[in-house]
């Protein structure tokens, strides 16, 4: 996923184009050149703006509620991978990627503050050096050392995507008669997580984690144009593209 940061060198490529024709016909009245450089400027400093990642991550968001307990009944907690760093020669564990450490902290938490519920990990292998390693695997061990009980944990090792999250957990819980969950996932991703869940016939209780829209940042570094800021622009589009490509496919 590096739509934007592939993007901007090029943006900054037309903003010099266009600033070297402007230079050219300076004298002229053609304003054109003029125009297109103050074009992507603009974009280049929105992309890479603060407040303006802010309100992007907002839009996936803001619709869900910043309360850590779910407000309702569950069967069972169903938290979703996201990247692990497998064992190598100089790395003996697995470790767990910022992403996914947040959710199975999360669903660690509701473990012990809200409900002992089964909890369910949902992803699949990956081009590990290790041919046995999952991502749910390497979730599950983390859990333990939480302190949730082994017998309330299980693994869905096939997805390799959020839609595949949905389908094989999905085939999972139902053949425990389980049909309400708590979906633990980062905030700006549970619209789609949610949305595929809900389409294999399971009632959701959405629980987000890692709210990047919750405060808006305060002092001078936040109005500062920044590459953390572009990262965040990037995360948002592939949210949102995800989004329009799943509903295209019928998958929700």
């Amino acid at each position: 996923m590096s739509y934007l940061t592939q993007l901007v060198p090029l943006l900054v490529l037309a903003q010099l184009v266009a600033f070297a024709l402007h230079w050219r016909k300076r004298r002229k009245a053609d304003e054109r050149p003029s125009r297109a450089f103050a074009f992507f400027t603009f974009v280049i400093f929105l992309v890479t703006w603060p407040p303006s990642a802010f309100l992007a991550f907002g839009s996936l968001e803001w619709q869900y509620s910043l309360e850590p307990r779910p407000d309702g009944d569950a069967e069972a907690i169903v938290v979703l991978s996201g990247d692990v760093f497998f064992p190598r020669d100089y790395r003996p564990v697995s470790i767990l990627a910022p992403d996914t450490y947040r959710r199975v902290r999360h669903a660690a938490w509701l473990y012990r503050h809200w409900r002992e519920l089964p909890i369910i990990a949902s992803g699949g292998k990956t081009d590990s050096v290790h041919e046995s390693a999952s991502l749910s695997g390497a979730m599950v061990e983390f859990l333990e050392q939480e302190g949730v009980a082994k017998e309330h944990l299980s693994v869905e090792e096939r997805s390799k995507n959020t839609y595949e999250n949905a389908v094989f957990t999905a085939e999972l819980l139902k053949t425990r008669g389980i049909e309400r969950i708590i979906l633990v996932t980062d905030a700006f991703h549970m619209l789609r997580a949610e949305k595929c869940f809900r389409a294999q016939g399971l009632e959701v209780l959405p629980a987000p984690t890692g709210h990047r829209a919750a405060e808006l940042e305060r002092g001078f570094a936040s109005v500062i144009p920044s590459y953390h800021a572009l990262q965040a622009h990037e995360k948002v589009f592939h949210e949102w593209v995800g989004v329009v490509w799943y509903w295209l496919r019928g998958r929700f």
